[in-house]
């Protein structure tokens, strides 16, 4: 029998993670369509996917930012005072989400000159990441989004929505990139047109789950002052540049392993797809835990807030198990859902079942 602990994690956390299972399931998805356009596109879209994040990732911290004081405002039983969190994190995603967009789009053709030597992959990386960027404001909100409806105990309601995009994305990736049901057949761009119309799509649903919840959560509009905007910023520029890091190191090595070849980039597209599947449950449960802590901190109960962790580090070391096993025993058959190219599969098997291991 579950704990009532473990019982609390898991009605917070399930949603959240079935939600970015849902997100990552349309990022293998695109990578096993892309991947029947052969491995200069696949290697373009991994390359590229990589990037789009890594210039994200500064902005993509007002979640975290978001969360932690609307965990802490609810903890404290002021309410009435979680909106203007929520509408700081949106001016917040506007502002920076703009300037990135603008500035992206400048310096791109000079980034992947820099990052790609082959001038095929290169022209298709630059076609999807140009495309990606231009939504980035919409894609900068739905984090704020997730982090508010988290912190409130209402994960399902960005999983709902989560999903919902998805389910959008998969069907234009079906139809744009193929040409199918009377489409242009677009390749790499009709994904990255998919993946950037569900982003909008996803904002839209947000805002229309505020309106349609705001009396009940009273949501009443209200300006945020200077100095919610400031601490909401420090937090979620602390988080992002954290991420920031760890994706410099992630397209270091597409940089490195793409002076070897386009097969062996296209592996590591896959490679990388699959361990960001493997890591979700403990991501899940960390966004947990920054609710659980959050609240527990505005109680003033610190003790609990610390019990929480230990709570949800055991339970992620279980989740870490279950989902890598098939990596290590079956890579090969696990590799063969997203390219049916024998070098690509050859390349990348051995590395998969180390990284189950």
């Amino acid at each position: 029998m579950f704990s009532e602990r473990t019982k609390r994690i898991f009605d917070l956390s399930s949603p959240i993670i079935i939600g970015m299972i849902s997100q990552n399931t349309l990022n293998l998805v695109d990578t096993a369509m892309v991947g029947r356009l052969g491995a200069a596109s696949l290697a373009a879209v991994g390359i590229s996917s990589m990037m789009v994040f890594l210039i994200q990732s500064l902005v993509l911290g007002v979640s975290s930012g978001v969360q932690a004081i609307v965990a802490r405002k609810k903890g404290e039983g002021k309410l009435h005072e979680i909106s203007s969190a929520l509408h700081a994190g949106l001016i917040f995603s506007f502002a920076l989400g703009l300037l990135v967009t603008v500035l992206s789009l400048f310096i791109s053709d000079w980034l992947f000159s820099i990052v790609i030597d082959d001038p095929e992959v290169k022209l298709l990386a630059k076609d999807y990441f140009d495309i990606r960027m231009t939504v980035t404001v919409f894609a900068v909100s739905n984090f704020a989004f997730r982090g508010f409806w988290t912190a409130i105990d209402s994960s399902r309601t960005y999983m709902m929505a989560l999903v919902v995009m998805h389910i959008v994305n998969i069907i234009l990736n079906y139809l744009l990139i193929f040409g199918n049901g009377g489409f242009p057949a677009m390749g790499v761009k009709g994904s990255s047109l998919a993946t950037a119309i569900s982003v909008v799509l996803g904002t839209l649903i947000y805002f229309w789950n505020v309106f349609r919840k705001s009396k009940k959560l009273n949501l009443n509009f209200k300006i945020p002052t200077f100095l919610e905007v400031k601490i909401l910023s420090q937090i979620s520029m602390i988080s992002g540049f954290e991420s920031m890091v760890t994706m410099s190191n992630i397209i270091a090595e597409y940089w490195l392993i793409g002076k070897i070849g386009v097969v062996e980039l296209a592996a590591i597209n896959i490679l990388m797809s699959i361990m960001l599947i493997v890591l979700l449950p403990a991501i899940g449960l960390g966004i947990s835990l920054a609710t659980l802590a959050g609240q527990a901190m505005g109680r003033g109960d610190l003790q609990d807030s610390y019990d929480w962790g230990w709570d949800v580090a055991k339970l992620g070391f279980f989740c870490f198990i279950a989902v890598s096993l098939p990596l290590a025993i079956v890579p090969e058959m696990i590799i063969r859902i997203f390219t049916n190219d024998l070098a690509v599969i050859h390349a990348a098997a051995p590395i998969l079942r180390i990284m189950g291991f």
